[in-house]
């Protein structure tokens, strides 16, 4: 095979998220043919992807070498110096990809996460709202709204988000290995602003750091798991265990994510703008602003076709229909992470707000200082005031636990 052989099959093999495979096919394509600057940018990404950020780095800087009008190139090496928190340096790799591809829905996206990110809000929104104006996807209409949303012109945000006693019956659950200070201030949040229609259930995967009491401190009801399982595994146990239960309603949700106190009500409100048909999302990250994922904006309402697994309410006939699906197709989508699968067996769009009503304080679960991976976009006010008290109280080996 030559080297346009090993680099299609490499991004067969990305399609499917199978990011070491694409890039031993990656690297056997620059070996091959070393002037290959697109598969050199390809093994960047998938590196990326694999998270090993300074190798991609070195790799991207490869690919511009050879193509210096390569926007997705700086796009990516924005991205990794966003993730690094070394914010002058992305945003200056995003204006060179945006001087080349001003365009780029992706691009104005990044750009608009990362002024966020370092404390430009304002212009970071700005940059935002151009995304969605150059995205192509929004205006194809491939849904037709008026029959998934209420006709309300209402906007959705914090400041309309007023408490109230939501009689949804809700199982919130909710998976804990390790970490131990985010669990505490996770899952007593969690717990503090529910209503007594709600019921927290926290499945423990064999966790080292604490044991089922500690874990009690802080939930309705403690599950042992009797064998350690992994969040993929786990998840669709919990499925079905749902399924076994008299609840109406599930909420799955991380032990590394800080919620606002009017999640509950920004769920009741979602659900009932979506007539009661869309699974609803609280969280906004980079990845869930991906312009192929968003097919509708307005009033401060998405309608995208994926969600986060951080973040994922179902109603009972929703869940039936991933169990179903799943079972009849076996394990031809197990190669994809828990929260794309359901997604995928599901099949329906999803409703979440601009705001995001709840903050993440992990780089894909790692234990680490890398927090910028899956942070929240658009944070309520009440998370954005709460945030650097939680990341200093997480870095430091002592202290008291902040006040939320």
């Amino acid at each position: 095979m030559n080297a346009d052989g090993y680099y299609a099959l490499g991004n067969t093999y990305e399609e499917k998220l199978k990011f070491d495979e694409a890039a031993s096919c990656y690297r056997e394509a620059v070996r091959l043919d070393p002037n290959h600057s697109f598969a050199y940018a390809r093994l960047g990404f998938a590196l990326y992807n694999r998270r090993q950020l300074d190798e991609a780095r070195g790799y991207l800087e490869q690919a511009l070498q050879l193509n210096p009008n390569y926007d997705e190139a700086y796009c990516c090496l924005g991205m990794i110096y966003r993730e690094k928190g070394q914010f002058d340096d992305a945003i200056a790799y995003f204006k060179k990809a945006l001087a080349i591809n001003p365009e780029s829905a992706w691009l104005y996206t990044n750009m608009g996460v990362t002024l966020q990110h370092s404390g430009q809000r304002e212009e970071g929104r700005t940059y935002l709202h151009n995304a969605l104006e150059k995205n192509s996807n929004i205006h194809k209409a491939e849904y037709r709204m008026d029959d998934l949303l209420m006709n309300n012109q209402e906007s959705l945000s914090e400041k309309n988000a007023l408490p109230k006693q939501s009689a949804k019956k809700i199982l919130i659950i909710i998976s804990a290995f390790n970490r131990k200070k985010i669990t505490a201030l996770s899952l007593r949040q969690t717990n503090r602003y529910k209503t007594h229609h709600c019921h927290v259930q926290v499945y423990n995967d064999h966790s080292s750091e604490y044991d089922n009491a500690f874990l009690k401190h802080y939930a309705d009801e403690v599950i042992q798991l009797p064998n350690k399982m992994g969040i993929d595994k786990l998840r669709w146990y919990q499925f079905r265990k749902f399924l076994e239960t008299d609840f109406d309603f599930l909420y799955l949700t991380d032990n590394d994510v800080i919620h606002d106190p009017y999640y509950l009500d920004m769920l009741d409100q979602l659900y009932e703008k979506g007539k009661r048909k869309l699974p609803v999302s609280l969280f906004n990250n980079i990845y869930m602003l991906q312009p192929r994922l968003l097919v509708y904006y307005k009033n401060g309402v998405f309608i995208k076709t994926s969600a986060p697994g951080a973040s994922m309410f179902f109603g009972r006939k929703m869940v039936e229909t991933i169990m179903s699906i799943s079972d009849g197709i076996g394990d031809k989508l197990d190669y994809l992470p828990w929260d794309n699968k359901a997604v995928a067996c599901l099949r329906l769009p999803w409703i979440t707000p601009e705001i995001s009503y709840l903050e993440h304080f992990g780089a894909g679960g790692l234990n680490s200082d890398n927090y910028e991976r899956e942070r929240a976009i658009n944070p309520t006010e009440y998370l954005q005031e709460s945030r650097g008290r939680i990341l200093q109280y997480l870095r430091q080996d002592t202290g008291d636990e902040p006040e939320l």
